[in-house]
C-alpha cells in the first residue's frame, strides 16, 4: 500500500482536495455530538484485479490520488471539537489513529519517511525488538497482531486503527474480529505481483454504499470507476456482518 509514499511526497502534485461538509456538520452540532464509533481494525489496501498489491516489495502502479486519499485518512481523526476541548491540552496533541504492518512493509518505506507522520506506527515482527531506536524513533514492535491490537482498543489516545499490510497480516487480519471493516482502492487491471491481498468473503463482509464510505472517512470520495492514464480504480469500502 505503501511502497512509493517517498515518491509521492517528494514529488507534490495537486491533491485531490474539495470541500467537505461532513467535517462542517461536525463543527455545526458540536454541543451534541459525540465521537463517531470507533471500529477495532479497518485494513486499507489497494489491489488489483489479481488481487496483487506489490511487486519487489514496490507498487507495480503509480496512483498518486489513492497515496494522498491513503494519507489523509489515515491521519484523520473524526472527533467533536468540544469533546477534545474539554481535555486536558497535553493529550489533545496526542490524538491519533494508529498504523499496524508487518516488518517487510516498514522496511519499504524510505527512512528518510519512517515513521509515517501523525500517526503512531506499529510493527509486527518477531526478529526486531523495542529499544532506544523505537522508543525515539515514534514506532512501536509487537510480537503479534492480535496483541497490538488488544492493547491499542484500551488506548485513549489512539481513535482508528488501520492495518496497512504485507500480505500476511492482510491475511491474519481479515480473518479476525477485531477487523470490521475493509477500505479497498479496486484498480481494474491486472499487474504481475509476488504479494496478494486476501479475497475478499461477501458472506462476512458487506459493500456499502458510496455515503457511507463518505461518513466513514469524512470527506467526499469520487464516486464510481476512475481513471488515472490508463489505469481504472475505485474507492470502496466493506463492512464486517458477521
Amino acid at each position: 500500500m505503501i511502497t512509493e509514499i517517498g515518491n509521492f511526497l517528494e514529488e507534490p502534485e495537486e491533491l485531490f482536495v474539495v470541500y467537505n461538509p461532513f467535517l462542517e456538520v461536525i463543527a455545526k452540532n458540536q454541543k451534541t455530538m459525540s465521537i463517531l464509533p470507533r471500529p477495532n481494525g479497518i485494513l486499507i489496501a489497494a489491489a488489483c484485479n489479481n488481487w496483487g498489491i506489490g511487486l519487489n516489495g514496490e507498487l507495480p502502479w503509480k496512483l498518486k490520488r489513492d497515496l494522498a486519499y491513503f494519507e489523509r485518512v489515515t491521519k484523520r481523526v473524526l472527533v467533536d471539537k468540544e469533546e477534545i476541548n474539554n481535555k486536558d491540552k497535553s493529550d489533545n496533541d496526542k490524538i491519533r489513529n494508529a498504523v499496524i504492518m508487518g516488518r517487510l512493509t516498514w522496511e519499504s518505506i524510505p527512512k528518510k519517511y519512517q515513521p509515517l507522520k501523525g500517526r503512531l506506527n506499529i510493527i509486527i515482527s518477531n526478529s526486531m525488538k523495542n529499544d532506544d531506536n523505537s522508543n525515539k524513533g515514534g514506532y512501536l514492535i509487537y510480537p503479534s497482531l492480535e496483541k497490538a491490537i488488544q492493547d491499542l482498543e484500551i488506548d485513549s489516545q489512539i481513535f482508528r486503527i488501520f492495518i496497512i499490510g504485507g500480505s500476511k497480516i492482510y491475511e491474519e487480519a481479515i480473518n479476525s474480529l477485531s477487523c470490521k471493516y475493509i477500505l479497498l482502492t479496486k484498480i481494474y487491471k491486472e499487474f504481475k505481483c509476488d504479494r496478494f491481498f486476501p479475497q475478499i468473503d461477501e458472506n462476512v463482509y458487506k459493500l456499502v454504499d458510496h455515503l457511507e464510505l463518505e461518513k466513514f472517512v469524512g470527506e467526499i470520495v469520487p464516486q464510481g470507476k476512475q481513471l488515472d492514464g490508463d489505469i481504472e480504480y475505485e474507492f470502496l469500502m466493506y463492512k464486517r456482518i458477521l
